[in-house]
């Protein structure tokens, strides 16, 4: 996999309760933020886990991407190659090595798939 320029979709539920009262994300009423990215050929790799239960596939994706107006948070998910992934892990922000200024922020994604 050759590392590409890709659009991504970022959604970001805001809290519902749930029939107990718990708080849970509401994803089918997300907001809904477009930005470019730069995938790096990390992924896909698929692992098998059990997990309830259940074996599964994870893909993992690696992306970077330079929008100062976007916060990529760990509760967010991403569409992306048709698919929708977890922030897995916390966003890194990347300095300049000359000046400490941004260039660029990294996260990785995952998804999992019942198998």
């Amino acid at each position: 996999m050759l590392p590409t320029n890709a659009t991504i979709t970022i959604l970001r539920a805001g809290l519902v309760a749930d029939p107990y009262g718990n708080k849970i994300p509401d994803w089918p009423n997300a907001s809904q933020t477009v930005i470019n990215v730069f995938q790096s050929p990390l992924g896909p790799s698929p692992a098998q886990e059990d997990i309830r239960q259940r074996d599964t596939t994870m893909q993992w994706k690696q992306i970077r991407f330079t929008s100062s107006v976007v916060n990529l948070l760990t509760t967010d998910r991403v569409l992306l190659d048709g698919l929708t992934w977890e922030v897995w892990g916390q966003v890194e922000k990347w300095n300049t090595l000359t000046n400490s200024t941004l260039h660029h922020y990294h996260a990785f994604l995952r998804t999992v798939q019942d198998a």
